[in-house]
């Protein structure tokens, strides 16, 4: 399964087959970042890979390289991601296997990232 660590708060986030990324309340991972955008990005399963597609006018960058928008790219295990050219905070892929089945909990307590 994949996992994104949050490089400041240590926090991880198992992937959702189909997992979006933003400020918006209904996001898989919400962030608390005005850099980030409602829908920010949605990091997808595409059969074999985990691809990462920006959905934002501020940008995602990955490894130092800002992501074309609308344009998927696979992501690999170290990488580093920003949502958000000038974000506060960095991600981490830590593991990049093919989803899983997951419990998961009703509600975080309205933790943000």
């Amino acid at each position: 399964m994949a996992v994104l660590k949050n490089c400041a708060s240590g926090h991880r986030v198992v992937l959702s087959p189909q997992h979006v990324v933003g400020r918006a309340p209904t996001c898989g991972t919400v962030l608390d970042d005005l850099e980030a955008s409602r829908l920010h990005a949605v990091i997808r399963w595409a059969g074999h890979r985990w691809e990462l597609l920006d959905l934002s006018r501020n940008g995602t960058v990955v490894d130092e390289h800002r992501v074309p928008k609308e344009v998927a790219i696979v992501l690999h295990t170290g990488q580093s991601i920003l949502f958000g050219v000038d974000a506060p905070s960095s991600w981490t892929v830590e593991d990049v296997g093919p989803p899983a089945a997951a419990a998961l909990p009703e509600d975080d307590g309205g933790h943000r990232h």
